[in-house]
């Protein structure tokens, strides 16, 4: 039996490009607009050469609450998660997940590749998102055996 996810047929690397950040290089927050999944791939990250840093898409209406109600939420607590890569790591994303990398102090480059994900036309914002992706109760069951 295959996964549910499996039936995604056709994603592609939409595109992808190298960068190489040398000491006290980073690159302020951003998205990947009009795409659903990037990644990066570190090339060479040595200690201290900068994480990349996501923002939690909700940290406007979360600091209104008050903080004895704001556990559970992001991967933590706080409305930032920083991500420290070594080399080899890949790391997939939601491409409207607001990130930034940190400032390399290493005395090294940190090299990447960055890409962006592109799935058939049936998985995307330009129809119903779910498409395809929807999974029956009798499809839960059986794998879940």
């Amino acid at each position: 039996d295959t996964h549910p996810l499996e039936k995604i047929k056709g994603m592609r690397i939409g595109n992808a490009w190298v960068t190489i950040y040398p000491q006290g290089g980073f690159v302020p927050q951003h998205i990947h607009a009009g795409f659903l999944l990037s990644g990066v791939f570190y090339v060479k990250a040595e200690k201290d050469c900068g994480g990349i840093e996501f923002l939690d898409p909700c940290w406007i209406a979360k600091t209104m609450m008050h903080a004895s109600n704001r556990g559970g939420v992001f991967p933590g607590p706080e409305p930032k998660y920083i991500y420290k890569p070594t080399t080899g790591d890949i790391l997939l994303f939601p491409s409207w997940l607001p990130h930034r990398t940190i400032e390399n102090t290493s005395g090294e480059d940190r090299i990447i590749v960055s890409f962006n994900l592109i799935f058939p036309r049936e998985y995307t914002y330009h129809r119903d998102v779910t498409k395809g992706l929807e999974v029956s109760q009798e499809e839960l069951s059986q794998n879940a055996s």
